[in-house]
């Protein structure tokens, strides 16, 4: 029975630190894993890997990529590229640097029109990979980081508010909306935490413009990390344990994480459901 998605009741909003599970035998969904319409979750998902996952998906999909789909190992990535003709591109990092072999790795300015416009990226990062594993029955899936931020909680708010399945309330612990951060290594990093309370914050704000009442549950006070500037912003991911590392890595790398730091640099949402992204409605 189509109706208004969560009538009569307040939005649940879950901030995770960490993925939602981290199964050492998590692997890749295969193809048409997604939840059939009539059978998906109610629930949305929101994946944060600040340094760099998603900051690099929004800069792709802003460049004209097609698609994105996400590995646990570079085996499984490589293993679907030689299953088929179809022009794609290894994406992904192990300790921060491309893989031996791969296309691309995970730099926001590797991600250029003319090397990503059409293409299918296959993406096989340390953290951001499993993030969207890890929640590939949702019933949608975006990549949120600051430079992309603003349009994701649009995307969020919409669907939140839109209309949907009447459903009965969900059991206490579950969520209409789950915020999941990448974190490092299964331990949760500032700066994605941080980006993740701005995410729910600034959601918060549209929800209750539309006259939604939410929900939110978030463990150790992580709504107060939450940056209150771009400036703030840039001290946070310079001098995060993640920033300092990849600092150690050479200039590039540092100039990754100034770029990171950047607020609202595009207005990209890519959407996609089981482990796969594609490009928005009137996207690029």
């Amino acid at each position: 029975m189509a109706g208004h998605r969560a009538a009569g009741r307040a939005l649940r909003l879950r901030l995770h630190p960490v993925p939602l599970r981290r199964d050492p035998e998590l692997r890749q969904p295969p193809a048409g894993a997604a939840p059939a319409e009539g059978a998906a979750p109610p629930y949305a998902a929101v994946m944060v890997d600040v340094l760099r996952t998603t900051s690099t998906l929004a800069h792709a999909f802003a460049a004209g990529a097609r698609e994105a789909q996400f590995f646990a190992e570079p085996e499984l990535a490589r293993a679907a590229r030689a299953r088929t003709r179809r022009p794609f591109l290894l994406c992904g990092e192990r300790e921060g640097l491309r893989i031996r072999g791969f296309d691309l790795g995970n730099s926001p300015f590797e991600y250029r029109p003319e090397r990503v416009r059409d293409a299918t990226l296959l993406f096989a990062s340390t953290n951001g990979s499993l993030a969207f594993l890890s929640t590939h029955d949702a019933a949608v899936q975006w990549p949120a980081a600051f430079v992309n931020l603003e349009a994701t909680v649009r995307a969020a708010a919409a669907w939140l508010t839109g209309p949907g399945p009447a459903a009965e309330p969900p059991a206490e612990e579950h969520a209409d909306l789950h915020v999941v951060c990448a974190g490092k290594l299964g331990e949760p990093a500032e700066e994605d935490t941080a980006c993740g309370a701005l995410f729910v914050l600034r959601l918060m704000q549209r929800l209750a413009e539309a006259g939604r009442d939410a929900e939110v549950r978030a463990d150790g006070g992580a709504l107060s990390l939450a940056p209150e500037s771009e400036a703030e912003t840039h001290r946070l991911l310079t001098e995060c344990e993640h920033g300092r590392y990849l600092a150690t890595l050479g200039p590039e790398f540092a100039a990754d994480v100034e770029a990171c730091a950047r607020w609202d640099v595009t207005e990209v949402a890519p959407t996609g459901r089981g482990a796969r992204l594609g490009r928005p409605a009137g996207g690029a």
